[in-house]
C-alpha cells in the first residue's frame, strides 16, 4: 500500500479526489488528506504511479486551485542507496563556464578543482555529448588529470535510446560517477540507469524540478 498526503483548497474535496483515485482516505484534518492507494494500481512502474500521484489528471481539474503532494510513505521491499554514504564533509564543484570549453581545458579546468580539495567534480546540467566537446573524449581527459580518490560525474542526459550505452561508455572511459538532468530525462530513465548496476554512483540533477514544487499544484518543496 502506498500512503500519500495531500493539502487541498477547499479541504472538502479530499474525499472525492479519493473515490476518483480508487483510493482509500485515511484521515482529513483542516485543508490535509491522507490516501492510501493499493500498491497493485502501479506495481514497480515509476511512469504510471508519476501520472496518478504527482500528474495526474486531478491536477487538471478546474475544480481544485490548489492540491500538493506534501508526504509520501513507501511499502517495504523497494531498493535502498546502492551506495553507502561517506563520513564526514564533501566538496562538490562544478566546471565553469558550462559550455563552450573544449576536453582538454575542462580537463585543466577539473584538475585544479581536484587540487583545491574537490571531493566530487560534475559537469553543468546545460553540458552534454556536444560536438565542440565530445563526452567520452571529456571523460578520457578528466579522467587522466584528476586522482583516482576523485569522482567525475559527467552528464549523460540525452535523447533516451541512447542513454545507457552513453551511460555506459562513460564508465567503461574512466568515469566514476553519472549525472543525468533527472526531470528532463525522466524519473524512469533514472530507475533504468539505477537498475543497470552500471558501478559507479549517480547524481541525479534537479532542473527543472520548479515546475513541479513551486506551484499551487505538484509537489511541496522549497
Amino acid at each position: 500500500m502506498v500512503r500519500v498526503t495531500y493539502e487541498l483548497e477547499p479541504a472538502s474535496w479530499a474525499e472525492e479526489l479519493a473515490r476518483v483515485e480508487a483510493g482509500h482516505v485515511v484521515s482529513v484534518e483542516g485543508g490535509r488528506a491522507v490516501v492510501e492507494f493499493p500498491q497493485r494500481n502501479w506495481g514497480r512502474d515509476v511512469t504510471l504511479l508519476v501520472s496518478s500521484l504527482l500528474a495526474g489528471e486531478w491536477a487538471d481539474s478546474a475544480a481544485l486551485e490548489r492540491c500538493r503532494l506534501v508526504g509520501l510513505e513507501w511499502p517495504e521491499g523497494f531498493p535502498g542507496p546502492a551506495f553507502d554514504a561517506a563520513e564526514g564533509v564533501l566538496v562538490g564543484a562544478i566546471v565553469k563556464p558550462p559550455v563552450g570549453l573544449a576536453p582538454r581545458e575542462f580537463a585543466e579546468t577539473a584538475a585544479a578543482l581536484a587540487h583545491g580539495g574537490a571531493d566530487l567534480i560534475k559537469d553543468d546540467e546545460l553540458l552534454g555529448d556536444q560536438e565542440w566537446c565530445p563526452l567520452e573524449e571529456r571523460v578520457r581527459a578528466v579522467a587522466a588529470a584528476i586522482p583516482e580518490s576523485v569522482r567525475y560525474a559527467p552528464n549523460v542526459t540525452g535523447p533516451v535510446d541512447g542513454l545507457l550505452r552513453r551511460a555506459e561508455r562513460a564508465v567503461e572511459v574512466g568515469a566514476s560517477a553519472l549525472m543525468v538532468n533527472a526531470f528532463a530525462q525522466g524519473l524512469d530513465a533514472l530507475r533504468a540507469l539505477r537498475e543497470a548496476d552500471l558501478g559507479v554512483p549517480l547524481f541525479a540533477h534537479r532542473v527543472g524540478a520548479a515546475f513541479w514544487i513551486r506551484g499551487p499544484l505538484g509537489v511541496a518543496g522549497t
